[in-house]
């Protein structure tokens, strides 16, 4: 598929609301597709993670766009619950998932090899 490529280059901020009804918290992670961002709704105070692609390719929205949709139809502890999904002004796609809380896999792996 061709298109424009989208990237956005700017930071999110604390405090920062995302699809009118998410508050931004502070950071959580980053890779080279996407950062993670903790949030709250602003009405209810639910924590959330929001995933938010920073630079992805017509393709890969498309992708992005269809696990968002997989995972609001799954119902299952194994995986975590969708609350949300859209588009920020600048194009870029998010998705408003369970915010868990426990190791990372790069905690998890140094610990089972430090046993």
């Amino acid at each position: 598929m061709q298109g424009t490529l989208i990237t956005v280059r700017r930071e999110i901020g604390v405090g920062e609301i995302i699809g009118g009804h998410w508050v931004v918290e502070g950071p959580l992670g980053q890779g080279g597709m996407a950062v993670v961002v903790a949030a709250r709704h602003v009405e209810m105070g639910k924590a959330v993670a929001i995933k938010i692609l920073t630079r992805a390719d017509p393709d890969a929205i498309a992708r992005f766009e269809r696990e968002a949709m997989t995972l609001a139809k799954l119902e299952t502890k194994r995986t975590v619950c969708i609350h949300d999904f859209g588009t920020l002004p600048s194009g870029a796609p998010y998705l408003v998932m369970d915010k868990l809380e426990g190791e990372t896999v790069d905690e998890r792996g140094a610990r089972v090899v430090a046993e």
